[in-house]
């Protein structure tokens, strides 16, 4: 299983040296799909903004928003073109630049997971990794009934479903409030502010790792360019926005 931790062969240890040697192949895969999203959506889901991204856990743990100033300094280390995936040699030839994963990396686990207990025989089974449901085979009475949580408490809707992936990306489980504002988790890109175009923002497809770098990236873009990557992936989604009001493909 990947390690985004401490540790020879880690992401902390790509990040703090610039350099990893001999990656793993779950590394590698991260790293690709990351690449790909980059691409996919224009730029809205980013695994090379980890310096931005530092600057928003830091003002969740103070309470003190980061300074504009800094969050452009940081911003102009998020290239990722200087990403440089070589065989199993991964380097950033920035050396202000660190890579963050957690846009993406639990829908990844749980792909993981699911081919370990298929390993081991199991063909019926469903995984809740924390807004992110995956799902093989059925049930003895049929397909896996998965609730859509409603932002604002309770179940949205549920949705039925064999070897399927649920994923959910939100502002209402990881945020902060700071003067009064909330700010949810996920960063723009664009502004390198949370993103504010809705509360929250499911995608039904097979991959778990498709699940959950769309979702991410959907949750920052305009509901038009989110619609059409959506229809270009084959995914099912739905979006919620503040007022309470959905829109899905």
């Amino acid at each position: 299983m990947i390690s985004t931790t401490a540790g020879k062969g880690s992401l902390k240890e790509l990040n703090d040296n610039k350099i990893l040697e001999n990656a793993d192949k779950d590394i590698l895969e991260l790293l690709d799909i990351g690449v790909l999203f980059y691409d996919l959506s224009g730029g809205k889901l980013n695994i090379a903004m980890g310096s931005v991204l530092s600057l928003w856990h830091d003002a969740r743990e103070t309470g003190i928003l980061p300074d504009d100033s800094e969050l452009q300094e940081a911003a102009n280390h998020c290239d990722i073109s200087n990403l440089i995936i070589d065989g199993d040699t991964v380097t950033l030839t920035d050396p202000d630049m660190s890579i963050d994963v957690g846009a993406i990396a639990k829908g990844y686990a749980a792909d993981c997971a699911a081919e370990v207990a298929e390993s081991y025989g199991l063909t019926s089974f469903a995984l809740d990794l924390g807004g992110n449901v995956k799902t093989v085979g059925e049930k003895p009475t049929g397909k896996w009934v998965i609730g859509i949580q409603d932002p604002d408490g309770g179940i949205l809707k549920t949705v039925e479903v064999s070897d399927l992936s649920v994923v959910t990306s939100g502002d209402y489980e990881r945020y902060t409030i700071i003067d009064g504002e909330t700010y949810s988790h996920i960063i723009d890109p664009d502004t390198l502010y949370p993103a504010s175009l809705y509360r929250s923002v499911t995608v039904i497809c097979e991959s778990s790792s498709l699940g959950d770098a769309l979702s991410t990236s959907l949750f920052c873009m305009d509901i038009e360019s989110g619609k059409a990557l959506a229809e270009e992936l084959g995914a099912e989604t739905l979006w919620v926005y503040e007022d309470g009001s959905t829109d899905e493909t």
